[in-house]
C-alpha cells in the first residue's frame, strides 16, 4: 500500500504512515503552554473585573453625590490653599464618610489619632448653592464640641503648616 502523502510503500499491518502522521509535542511544553493559555486568561478576567468596578464606582460617585457635597468637596480655605477640603480631609482621616444630613448642611465624619487614642470627627457644612458659599457650623471630636481654635489647629494639622 501507498502512503497517500509522501507516496511511499508502506506495509499493509500499519496502514498509517508515521511520516504524515500529525507530530506530537512533548508533553512538557504541551503543558507550559497550557499554563500560558490560562494564566493570561486569568489575567484578562482580572483586569475587566478591575476595569469594571472602577467604572462602576466613577458611575456612583457622579451620580449619587449631592450636589452640596461635591460643592463643599472642591472648595478650598483660604490660607489652605495646597489641596481642595475633600482632598484634604479623605486623605488625613481614615473612613471619611460624607452626607446631606438635611437641606444645604453637609456633615463630614473620619476617624483620625486624638492624642493616644482613635476618635471620630465631625465637621458640619451650612452650604448656600445659590450664592455658592458655604460655612463651617460645628466641629466636635467624639461629639464634645469644639472651638473655632481647635478647628484652626485641626487644619494646621491637616494641611501640615
Amino acid at each position: 500500500m501507498a502512503c497517500p502523502n509522501y507516496h511511499h510503500n508502506q506495509s499493509d499491518s500499519n496502514p498509517n504512515c508515521p511520516q504524515s502522521a500529525p507530530k506530537q509535542k512533548d508533553d512538557a511544553t504541551s503543558k507550559k503552554s497550557i499554563a500560558y493559555k490560562r494564566f493570561f486568561r486569568s489575567f484578562s478576567f482580572i483586569t475587566i473585573g478591575i476595569v469594571l468596578l472602577g467604572i462602576i464606582y466613577i458611575f456612583i460617585y457622579f451620580v449619587f453625590s449631592s450636589p452640596e457635597i461635591t460643592f463643599v468637596k472642591n472648595q478650598v480655605i483660604e490660607c489652605y490653599e495646597k489641596q481642595s477640603i475633600g482632598e484634604a480631609l479623605d486623605e488625613f482621616f481614615y473612613h471619611p464618610t460624607w452626607e446631606l444630613i438635611e437641606e444645604n448642611t453637609v456633615k463630614f465624619n473620619g476617624e483620625a489619632y486624638f492624642g493616644e487614642d482613635e476618635a471620630l470627627f465631625t465637621i458640619q457644612f451650612k452650604v448656600d448653592l445659590e450664592t455658592e458659599q458655604f460655612d463651617i457650623t460645628s466641629y466636635s471630636i467624639n461629639g464634645e464640641s469644639q472651638t473655632f481654635d481647635q478647628f484652626i489647629q485641626l487644619l494646621d494639622t491637616i494641611y501640615e503648616k
